[in-house]
Parts: C-alpha cells; structure tokens; sequence
C-alpha cells in the first residue's frame, strides 16, 4: 500500500539523515509525502510525519524558514487529527521554537517552547525526560535572551530529571552540566562554570573516548574561562588539546579547527610572543575567510 510504502521510505531517510547524507535524506522524504498525500484523510498524521521529517532535514541544510514551513504544515495536520493535547503536538512547537532561536526571534521561541513544556508537563510524569527536554529548550531561549538566572533555573531541573532518568554518566547529562556552565559563566561566577565543565568533559571522556568533538567543546569552554581569568598557560594547553582533536575529526582547515588555532594565537599574544601570534591569527583568518 501507499502507506507501507510511505513509511519504509520516511525510515530509511532517518537512516540518511542521522549518517549525514542530507540530500538522499530529502529525496526519500519528499516521496513519502507524495505516497502519503494520495491516500485518505485518515492518513494525514503520516504526511504530517513526512513534513516533520522535510523540516529535521532544512534544518539540517541551515533553511530554517523552509524549516519553520514544514513543521508548521506538520501541525496544522497534527492538530485537525489529534487536537491540542497531545506528544506530538507538543513536538511540533519544539520544532517550530528551534527554528525560531535559528532564525533570531527569541521571544517566539520562547512562545513556542512555553506551549510544548506546558503540554508535557500535563501529559506526563514530572520525571520524564521529554520535561527535562522542556526545562533545556527554555533554558536556551532564557540564555539567549540574556536572562542567565532564569536559564541556570531551568538547567538545574533539566539536571535534576536527567539524573534520574539517564544517571550521572549520560551524554544528555553532560549536555546540561555544560549548559549550566555557560549559565554560570555569563553571571560571573567562572569557577562554578568551571566545576560543570569539568564534570561534563569527565562524563563524556569516559563514554566518547579522547577524540570526540564533544571532549573538544568541553576542553575550549574550560580554557575560554581561564583565558577570562588572565592565566593564558593553562588555557594554552587546555586549547591545544582541543585543537588536536577538531582538526583530526574535521581536518585543520575546518572552521572550528582555525577559531581554536585564532584562540591559541590569542593565548601567545597574551604572553607577548607576538611572532608566533601573528602566525595563529593569520593561518586562521586564511581559512575562515573561505566560508
């Protein structure tokens, strides 16, 4: 049928989609919903699916009003099959407020992430993970925003749920003992930030290995805080570490390889060995300028 079909196509473009094959991803999404569109209206939730599925994918492309297009379409068919209360309903204000943080409007994603929590935590048990999802999203408009207090709040329950949830060593734990140091870092309060860095880069160390990007973020925000703090040793070599490992995953001349090459070059200036700065700065600027 067009429905079996539809949903072996939408499955495996997830599987292109989460291995980085973007474009094979949208081909097979856009067959779906074609599959799905000459069905009957009682299968609008798979098309919904479908237009959820081409929103993950623009997003991914960095087309985040195409993006916003899509999961709106996805709720407007969400909503005439399920009504207002429901998971999925909910999913869909999360898209659409992610697209709004992409695109710059922080207030209505804020609007938007407000109307996800606020269904889940109606429908769900308070320690569900979908609420410390709801606590993390506010949390990142909060910060955005500039509201740092409000955004350490919600981070803190985040924390909470997925400790619970997932236990302390979990790479969504890490993710919000990071976000928590950023929060702390922006209210001024660098060793606190410090500590949540240190857990997280421990956390995802143990599960990820050496040579993850995410032991790579974990390291740089601990050297930016020690760069803030006048000690530019310790960040050298914190940013070193870094920089070995984004260039081996990402090659050197990626762009979060030079802005940590841009970083040690800062680090050199701040010791006044202003040759070897100079050299930093400009292999960096050589390889940001091509993007």
């Amino acid at each position: 049928s067009n429905s079996a079909r539809g949903q072996c196509l939408l499955l495996l473009g997830n599987i292109f989609l989460e291995t980085g094959q973007w474009d094979a991803a949208g081909q097979q999404f856009r067959a779906a919903l074609r599959l799905f569109e000459r069905g009957p209206d009682s299968g609008r939730l798979n098309a919904a699916q479908a237009h959820n599925n081409l929103g993950e994918y623009f997003y991914k492309k960095s087309d985040y009003a195409r993006a916003e297009q899509e999961h709106r379409r996805a709720l407007q068919l969400r909503t005439a099959s399920l009504g207002n209360q429901h998971e999925l309903i909910a999913d869909s204000y999360n898209n659409l407020g992610n697209c709004r943080v992409a695109l710059g409007d922080h207030d209505a994603a804020i609007d938007y992430h407000d109307q996800a929590f606020g269904i889940r935590r109606g429908l769900l048990r308070a320690q569900h993970p979908a609420g410390a999802n709801g606590h993390n999203n506010l949390g990142n408009c909060a910060y955005l925003t500039g509201d740092f207090t409000t955004a350490q709040q919600h981070y803190e329950q985040a924390l909470a749920i997925r400790r619970q949830v997932f236990g302390a060593d979990h790479p969504k734990t890490a993710q919000v003992l990071n976000n928590l140091g950023n929060a702390c870092a922006a209210l001024g309060r660098q060793q606190a930030a410090i500590d949540y860095y240190e857990q997280a880069l421990r956390i995802r160390r143990r599960i990820f290995g050496e040579k993850h990007p995410a032991v790579a973020n974990a390291l740089e925000n601990i050297a930016d805080l020690y760069t803030d703090q006048g000690d530019p040793i310790t960040a050298l070599d914190l940013y070193r570490q870094a920089y070995a490992i984004q260039s081996a995953q990402s090659g050197a001349g990626s762009p979060a390889a030079a802005s940590l090459w841009h970083k040690i070059g800062l680090c050199y200036q701040y010791e006044g060995d202003y040759a070897r700065a100079r050299r930093h700065h400009a292999q960096a600027l050589d390889v940001l300028t091509q993007y």
